[in-house]
């Protein structure tokens, strides 16, 4: 629930400061992923609810988060302009990988309501369209992206933080 809070945080500063120097966007986005990757590792071991693909999938994409927030902070140290192309590619696949995840979870997780499932499932659809708009269209406008990304953000932070409030 904390780390939804946290994502939700950073996605909002993401959309409302969108003119703040490349190095302090970039760094923030490392963090968020550092804060999701753990959000994820840590549910991957608590979540008694998960069946073994849900396991499985929250560990995977929580290692993964984790370990390009931190080569991305490292890189944004040392190049920020390559961070930031490297970081949006990198984001929407993960994002695609995560909204494949949220929506196998809905469909096949039978111990949630089924609201909360119908919720993950949609809010699946639009991380996997946001980020094949992403993929697709690398060249749309840097301003764009950050709106993107920043509302995939917010939603998959609400998405964390409804969690806590439904286990």
């Amino acid at each position: 629930m904390i780390s939804g809070l946290v994502i939700i945080l950073f996605s909002i500063i993401i959309l409302v400061f969108s003119t703040v120097a490349l190095l302090g966007i970039m760094i923030l986005l490392s963090i968020t992923f550092i804060v999701f990757g753990t959000g994820r590792l840590s549910d991957s071991f608590s979540d008694e609810k998960l069946n073994r693909f849900g396991v499985i999938a929250r560990f995977i994409t929580g290692l993964l988060a984790i370990l390009i927030g931190i080569i991305n902070l490292i890189i944004a140290l040392v190049n920020p302009s390559y961070s930031i192309l490297l970081l949006i590619n990198i984001f929407a696949m993960v994002l695609f990988i995560i909204g494949i995840t949220r929506i196998f979870i809905g469909v096949f997780t039978q111990e949630y309501s089924k609201d909360y499932r119908i919720f993950l499932i949609l809010i699946g659809l639009m991380s996997l369209i946001l980020s094949l708009i992403v993929m697709i269209v690398p060249y749309v406008g840097y301003y764009i992206l950050v709106l993107l990304l920043s509302l995939a953000l917010l939603l998959n932070g609400l998405i964390r933080f409804l969690s806590g409030l439904f286990k």
